[in-house]
């Protein structure tokens, strides 16, 4: 290769010399891939396609080598256009390297086959068929607008290039005014051409960019551009960096830049795909389909909710889990400075307070025996015995004890404190943490390692603070021995109340039915229904005041917390539990009151559907109480109405003797007795004052049956001794026998009183049982008289 004065041996080494000559990058890539001149007489060989372009300035000449005239080889061949000329027309290499700029030397003018070049879309505005010249592509400087120029090429002036270099640049690239450097720049200026901008091809204005063009700002945009002008534009691929647009990961997003700024990473962006290029690492190539496609399915994918919010969902998520771990070591450690077990000199006397609570937990504030049924009053005094003479003195003994451990506790405390206090001359000694002895006479005359005397400093620093932390929680320490004091009586009463409701739910819950139950009720009759006593309300207003009984103990137990001994170490009044507002808002509590309740009153209103079988005993108790003896013995009755009347009296005397006596429903022991019991005196009163009245119509008629008979005897015994008193006597005697059913069954009633008086066990007087038996002995004179009279008759006639 010959260069004006110097002959280069190789294409390589005229590239390497244009290198050395700072020239534009472009046109040495340009001549890279140009093929080498052929030898003269050498046999011409069809040309290979060059490879993919790098510079935003792609020339189809080279690609396309064209004929003579300017016209594209059809057969592709090399030809005096398609070849690269001779550099002999160059100028000398003592001149690259003297003081002109060589610059000037590598413009558009100097390419190979200049006038051959055809711009796709750039086009004369006289003569469409005449190869366009390029414009200069000279930049104007750094303040030249970026308006509609030509701003996608790369510029070909170099930083201190000399003024000769660039006239040459414009004479060979720029003219106007008809000289050319050759025929064919002539011959394409000689109409004094005006170049348009086409699709893809800015104007120059003096304010051009190779690697920008104006609205094309990111991948989107380039790929836009492509797709509209394809491979024609003369901006044959662009430089493209990743979008550093946020946190989120949006791979696909790219933004065109120049090409000294893109990044280790980069992208070129042409008509048929991407390049990713990094360096050190294999390029990437991927076609513009497959890119729409990728970034169409991540745009998709990534739209999707947990994807879009992935990564801000996974900061907050650490942010949070931080947060909380920061809390809980904060936690732990303002736990491990105020809990009392961490500390040994709280920790033997908290487990003595402890173990002295939970005595608490064993006194009964009831006491009942599931096997023993207990009348309401009986029931009410055991639990006041119980209360007062049990539990309010082991309270009192139980904080006794916990007394002297508190105040051995306060004792030991402050004696540390005042021993610490006296041993610290000044607060200043404490933060000294240096390995010197500040004290002569410590060592005992031999030296100490440092490192021992360091540590024995940072001991006596942090048991210093630490005593002095403990005679601060003295006060609390109070505190926490009340409240575990008042916790083992809260759970105490609460344990009571249970206890109680266990008792009554028992005789209901036990597996056999042997229970005795816990109250005795009665049942009576009143006129609209059948009592209880006592009733529902009784029961439960005992049962409630037996649980206040429980929750006043708990309020008058010795409270540690307002003890003057340990008034000294509060700051003002001293606040405690109160444990009766405590033990009445603790839902387990209101559930048990609320149980028992419950209970009390569905064992009352099964024993009133219980009690229903004994309705049928109503008619007894309203008899008595409107029957009246002084009435029905006023009444004329008849011996069978009087039978009638003791029958029915022995009957529901009867019924009384089998009436069931007692049943358990739940809790309560029914007890039938008493209400048999009242109306039995109605059955036996009755019968007592029926059997008397018949006892007295048993002598009246005795006595009255007895006279008439007497006299009808005598009246048949007289015999008559005249005629006349014959036909009297046949008379009377005709009368006697047609009354005599009469006589003989006014006879026999009487006798059916006697014994009716004897069926029912009634005691007869003696004289009574005389008349009885005169009665009869006239009844059998009298029959005896009337068959004699009848003789006697018989034989007078």
């Amino acid at each position: 290769v010959v260069s004006g004065e110097t002959t280069y041996n190789s294409a390589n080494q005229y590239r390497h010399a244009l290198v050395d000559c700072h020239g534009c990058r472009s046109v040495v890539e340009l001549l890279a891939m140009a093929p080498p001149a052929q030898k003269e007489g050498a046999t011409s060989r069809p040309r290979s396609d060059p490879p993919a372009a790098e510079s935003p300035v792609w020339l189809p000449s080279l690609a396309h080598p064209r004929g003579p005239g300017g016209v594209a080889s059809p057969t592709g061949r090399s030809g005096t256009s398609g070849l690269m000329p001779k550099t002999k027309s160059l100028a000398s290499p003592n001149t690259l390297r003297g003081s002109a700029d060589p610059s000037a030397l590598f413009s558009i003018s100097t390419l190979p086959q200049y006038d051959a070049l055809e711009l796709p879309g750039m086009r004369k505005k006289k003569h469409t068929s005449a190869v366009p010249k390029l414009p200069s592509i000279e930049k104007s400087g750094t303040g030249s607008p970026r308006g509609t120029g030509l701003t996608g090429l790369p510029s070909l002036r170099s930083n201190g290039a000399s003024p000769a270099a660039v006239a040459h640049a414009q004479r060979s690239g720029g003219r106007d005014d008809g000289a050319a450097s050759s025929p064919s720049e002539r011959g394409a200026s000689e109409d004094d051409d005006e170049l348009v901008s086409a699709p893809g091809h800015p104007v120059d204005d003096g304010s051009y960019d190779p690697d920008m063009i104006p609205g094309i700002e990111t991948g989107e945009d380039v790929i836009a551009f492509y797709a509209k002008y394809g491979q024609d534009s003369a901006v044959k691929f662009f430089y493209c960096n990743r979008a550093h647009g946020g946190v989120r990961f949006r791979p696909y997003d790219l933004v065109v830049v120049q090409r000294q700024k893109v990044d280790a990473e980069y992208f070129t962006v042409s008509a048929t795909g991407m390049m990713r290029i990094r360096h050190g690492v294999q390029s990437e190539f991927t076609s513009l389909a497959e890119w729409v496609r990728e970034k169409t399915m991540f745009d998709l994918i990534s739209s999707i909710k947990f994807f879009k919010h992935y990564l801000t969902g996974r900061c907050f998520r650490r942010w949070h889990k931080r947060v909380r771990q920061k809390n809980f070591n904060h936690v732990r450690q303002t736990i491990q400075d105020n809990l009392f077990l961490a500390k040994p000199t709280f920790l033997l006397h908290l487990q003595a307070i402890a173990a002295a609570a939970d005595k608490v937990r064993s006194i009964h504030f009831m006491s009942a025996n599931p096997n023993h049924l207990y009348s309401l009053q009986e029931f009410s005094d055991l639990q006041m015995v119980t209360r007062e003479q049990k539990a309010r003195p082991a309270l009192e003994g139980v904080v006794d004890e916990v007394q002297k451990v508190l105040e051995a506790v306060c004792l030991e405390v402050n004696k540390q404190a005042k021993l610490y206090q006296e041993s610290v001359r000044d607060q200043t000694e404490l933060q000294d943490t240096t390995g010197v002895e500040l004290t002569q006479g410590k060592s005992g005359g031999c030296a100490r390692p440092m490192i021992r005397i360091k540590q024995e400093k940072i001991e006596r620093a942090e048991n210093y603070q630490r005593v002095m932390r403990e005679l601060t929680m003295l006060g609390a320490f109070v505190r926490v021995a009340d409240y575990m004091f008042v916790e083992g009586v809260i759970d105490r009463a609460i344990t009571s109340t249970q206890e109680l409701l266990a008792l009554l739910t028992a005789p209901k819950l036990a597996a056999d039915k042997a229970s005795k139950g816990t109250f005795l009720t009665t049942i009576a009759f009143t006129p609209d229904a059948i009592s209880f006593m006592p009733d529902e309300a009784a029961v439960l207003d005992d049962l409630n005041s037996s649980v206040e009984s429980i929750i006043s103990i708990a309020q008058q137990a010795p409270r540690l917390v307002f003890m003057r001994t340990f008034a000294q170490y509060f700051q003002g009044k001293p606040s405690g539990l109160n444990p009766p507002a405590i033990i009445r808002n603790s839902p387990l509590f209101q559930q048990l009151r609320q149980s028992i309740t419950e209970t009390i009153g569905e064992d009352f209103d099964e024993s009133a559907e219980y009690v229903k079988i004994f309705e049928e005993y109503r008619k007894v108790y309203n008899f008595g109480r409107t029957w009246d003896f002084n009435e029905y013995s006023k009444e004329a009755k008849s011996l069978r109405e009087i039978r009638r009347d003791l029958h029915r009296q022995r009957e529901w005397r009867n019924e009384l003797e089998r009436m069931k006596i007692s049943n358990v429903v739940g809790c309560l022991y029914i007890d039938s007795k008493s209400l048999r019991n009242d109306l039995m005196p109605t059955t036996t009163a009755t019968l007592d004052k029926v059997k008397l009245l018949l006892l007295t119509k048993s002598r009246e008629t005795c006595l009255e049956v007895l006279e008439d008979i007497q006299g009808r005897v005598a009246l048949l015994q007289g015999r008559p001794s005249e005629l006349h008193d014959y036909m009297a006597y046949v008379k009377s005697h005709s009368q006697q026998v047609e009354e005599k059913r009469e006589v003989v069954g006014r006879a026999a009633t009487v006798d059916d009183m006697y014994d009716m008086l004897a069926a029912y066990e009634q005691k007869v007087p003696t004289s009574d049982q005389v008349k009885h038996d005169d009665l009869r002995e006239a009844a059998a004179l009298f029959t005896a008289e009337l068959a004699n009279g009848k003789a006697y008759t018989a034989d007078l006639k």
